[in-house]
């Protein structure tokens, strides 16, 4: 009885290093871009594919996040000792291994998923996690990079589909990423006081990201088409119910950020927006597949909200 607490507390230790919550929504993008293009989608095969491709991407998330607090330790020890890594609770080694290992299950099993392409997203996407994580992030690129990981992690799940989803599906993982690009100048200044360039550089980001699409979802719930996708009519209106809610809780706790421009309220705006993450893969999900799709996707919402409440995902 008594080993049971010290075993719990050795995996909050864990869900803390990878922050759960985050990579709960990592899984939600491949799972969203499978659904947006899964009319050029090969069958059963894609569909069976989509489930290896989503927990390779959690995994390359951990890995990603893992690997940027063994980059970041020296930072951390100043500005957020109570971190894992910097407090002592896990051996810098042991993280090591358990980062590496995460990159080698994701590449085997997006090798597993059968395609060609997904191996090739798959690539692109762990050598962005690379270059964000061992010097990127702190060139002026880093947001770029950041937005870069994401955006290629929506396209794992298109990777099954002819030509990847052709111009619609890049140009929401674009956009996809541009919002990503947006929330992390954001956290560039989430442990200093006083500091709001970031958090206005962001916030524009994040709006012209939205904005975008919004007109996409407008035109694909009137004329029934994404480009070269049809799109669903009751879903193209879900995501932009879903979208629109999404810019309302992104502009809210920014402005909460710029008149209390403290580590606290800057993390809130970081958190909200990760989170989000969900609900804009929910309205991609919807206009490919209908609101079916977009419910499936949106209920790792709750769950993502729920762990972030006691795992901190900054």
């Amino acid at each position: 009885m008594s080993s049971s607490p010290k075993w719990m507390g050795r995996v909050r230790v864990y869900a803390r290093l990878v922050r759960l919550p985050n990579v709960l929504t990592a899984a939600a993008d491949p799972m969203a871009g499978w659904w947006f293009v899964r009319s050029l989608s090969a069958g059963e095969a894609a569909a069976a594919a989509v489930w290896p491709l989503m927990a390779a991407s959690m995994l390359i998330y951990a890995g990603g996040i893992i690997l940027n607090d063994l980059a970041d330790l020296e930072e951390d020890r100043r500005e957020r000792p109570h971190r894992p890594l910097p407090s002592g609770q896990l051996p810098v080694m042991r993280a090591l291994v358990l980062a590496i290992a995460c990159f080698g299950l994701g590449m085997s099993l997006m090798l597993v998923s059968g395609s060609f392409k997904s191996v090739l997203v798959g690539t692109f996407l762990i050598a962005a996690v690379l270059s964000y994580d061992l010097g990127g992030k702190r060139t002026a690129w880093g947001p770029g990079l950041m937005g870069l990981c994401r955006g290629l992690n929506l396209a794992l799940g298109m990777s099954h589909a002819a030509e990847g989803g052709g111009w619609a599906g890049w140009s929401v993982c674009a956009l996809f990423g541009l919002f990503v690009a947006g929330f992390t100048w954001i956290s560039r200044d989430e442990t200093r006081v006083g500091r709001t360039e970031g958090l206005a550089l962001g916030t524009l980001t994040q709006v012209i990201a939205l904005g975008w699409l919004l007109s996409f979802w407008v035109v694909a719930a009137l004329t029934g088409r994404v480009a070269n996708l049809a799109a669903h009519f009751g879903g193209s209106l879900s995501a932009l119910g879903l979208t629109i809610l999404v810019m309302a809780l992104v502009l809210r706790v920014n402005w909460r950020a710029w008149r209390q421009p403290d580590p606290t309220r800057m993390q809130e705006a970081v958190v909200t927006a990760i989170l989000s993450l969900v609900l804009l893969d929910a309205a991609i999900a919807g206009v490919g597949s209908g609101w079916i799709a977009s419910a499936s996707v949106v209920l790792i919402f709750p769950l993502a909200r729920r762990l972030g409440q006691t795992i901190a995902a900054t």
